[in-house]
């Protein structure tokens, strides 16, 4: 039977969209990460009037952004605790900028500016979810601005982080225990980038980690597609890769076994481990 949900909610998405960055730039998540606030104390902080603090209130309790305590004039909100870390700028986690930044890039049509923004989102989700804790040195491998080992280096302080440049055929890697590879892998032919593999397999240390970072295709091909068309991302004539792809790719290059951490969408890191 034909439904029209996905039509509907990409064509209301907007709404949801709306609202959230409309809370980020008047500062709600921050003043909420102060502690519960009612509506009359946040008109006060943040300086709206009563229409837009209700415009804003209700609806983000619906998507799960805010939770409210107490009802009707009694009622005071909270963030939700994926809001207070992410959402409230003194927090280490905080992706408000990023989003407001990468929304600002997409609508004026610059991805390269939209890219930057998305892989910072995944470099922060990186740094939170892959335990890091027995490593002490990381490359960077051509991450804009080295913006990879920044976000790791601030969240792991016992890691030495640098950043280098994509090497070129026969450059050797200097040594370390993990490399991280953020959307390069597709720009290399197959022979190419085994080469590659096989030059980070050599540089990691006994029990090492090369993290991979790019747009696996699953079964919708053609959405990772666009996506990567739109990320700006090189060499479109190569087929999309996949999680089966890298890990054949690990496998002959030498490395012991390869797991799959998602980041953000499609954006997935390929955890591929040296033996000890």
């Amino acid at each position: 039977m034909l439904s029209p949900e996905h039509i509907l909610q990409t064509g209301f998405g907007f709404r949801a969209s709306h609202i959230l960055l409309s809370a980020l730039e008047a500062g709600l998540f921050t003043e909420l990460g102060k502690g519960p606030r009612s509506n009359r104390q946040l008109r006060r902080s943040l300086g709206l009037n009563q229409s837009a603090v209700a415009d804003l209130l209700e609806p983000l309790v619906a998507l799960g952004f805010l939770e409210r305590e107490g009802d009707d004039a009694g009622a005071v909100y909270v963030n939700s605790r994926e809001s207070g870390h992410f959402l409230d700028r003194n927090s280490p986690g905080y992706l408000g900028e990023v989003l407001l930044q990468s929304v600002a890039a997409a609508t004026s049509r610059k991805p390269k500016s939209f890219a930057t923004g998305l892989l910072t989102i995944a470099a922060t989700l990186l740094a939170d979810r892959f335990d890091f804790t027995p490593y002490v040195t990381m490359l960077d491998l051509g991450s804009p601005r080295g913006l990879l080992a920044r976000a790791i280096a601030t969240r792991h302080t016992h890691m030495s982080c640098t950043r280098g440049a994509i090497p070129v055929r026969q450059a050797t890697l200097a040594r370390t225990d993990v490399i991280v590879a953020p959307m390069i892998l597709r720009r290399f032919d197959e022979a190419a980038r085994a080469q590659l593999l096989k030059r980070a397999h050599r540089a990691l240390s006994p029990g090492g980690c090369l993290i991979a970072i790019e747009l696996l295709a699953g079964e919708d091909r053609r959405r990772s597609s666009a996506l990567a068309t739109l990320l700006g991302a090189e060499n479109h004539r190569n087929r999309a890769l996949s999680g089966a792809d890298l890990d054949d790719d690990c496998r002959a290059a030498g490395f012991e076994r390869s797991d799959l951490l998602p980041l953000i969408g499609p954006l997935t890191a390929t955890l591929a481990y040296k033996s000890n």
